[in-house]
This record gives C-alpha cells, structure tokens and sequence, in this order.
C-alpha cells in the first residue's frame, strides 16, 4: 500500500505544478486575433494580401506609392478617409488606391457646322489654334470664328 500512496502523492504533487505554472503565465492561452489588410487599386500594381495580429501599426511598407499611366497616385483610403502609417489595424481592412486622371477631355458644343471630335490630353495642356478651329455653317452662310 505505501508504494501505491507514494505513486499518488507524486501524481498530485505533478499535477499541483502543472497547474501554477500554467497560471503564471496567463499569455500562454491567450489567442491574438488575427486580421488582413487588402488592397484594391483600379490602375498600378495591386500588392498582396497581409495577414497581421491585432493591433498591427501600418508601415510605409505596407502603404505602397503606385505609379500608373494616365493617373496620379493620391494615397490609400479606408472608409473614405485617408490612411497613414501609424494606422492600428483592429479588424480586417481594405484600403483603395486614390487616383486623379493626368488627362482632360476637350469636348466642342456648336449650334451651327459640325464640332471637331473630343480631345483627350495631358493636364496643363495648353489650347493650339489647332484645337479652335474655324467653323462654317454653310445652310445659314455662317462663319463662326470665336469660342468659350
């Protein structure tokens, strides 16, 4: 009987230890949520896809410049507002790339002859003499040279 007591005793005593240790350290059962930051960009590169715990600091890794024909990289957004590094990620986010056209479209409206085609050109573009041509009604015997 005194082997078997002994065998018990130890038991208990292993188990006792077992259970304080764990309790000392209360983060070895904490579970950190995790969340993903994506991306959605329109034009440029479209970055991958991060995994990242809660309470992440967004880097300036994270908050890539772009570059795409025809458009100027404005920053990131997330739910409309613009997003810098420092921002804590608490939930899975998705930022959207803002851009603004680099291009204008030059449109002509007449009531007399008929209107040159659109224009698509560069911001700051300056108006040739090209892109104001002289137009005729001839049904009317119109010349119209002027335009606003």
């Amino acid at each position: 009987m005194k082997k078997s007591n002994l065998f018990a005793i130890i038991l208990l005593a292993v188990s006792f230890v077992f259970t304080f240790v764990g309790c000392d350290n209360p983060d070895a059962t904490t579970i950190i949520p995790k969340f993903t930051i994506s991306y959605i960009t329109d034009y440029g590169t479209q970055p991958e896809d991060k995994e990242v715990s809660k309470g992440y600091h967004l880097t300036d890794a994270d908050l890539p410049f772009l570059i795409a024909d025809d458009y100027e990289f404005n920053g990131w957004l997330f739910d409309d507002e613009p997003v810098e590094a420092g921002y804590e990620v608490i939930n899975n986010i998705t930022l959207i790339a803002s851009w603004t056209s680099t291009k204008c479209t030059i449109t002509y409206s007449t009531d007399y002859g008929t209107a040159p085609e659109t224009k698509k050109v560069t911001k700051g573009y300056k108006l040739t003499d090209d892109d104001l041509p002289v137009l005729t009604d001839q049904e009317n015997d119109k010349e119209i040279s002027g335009h606003f």
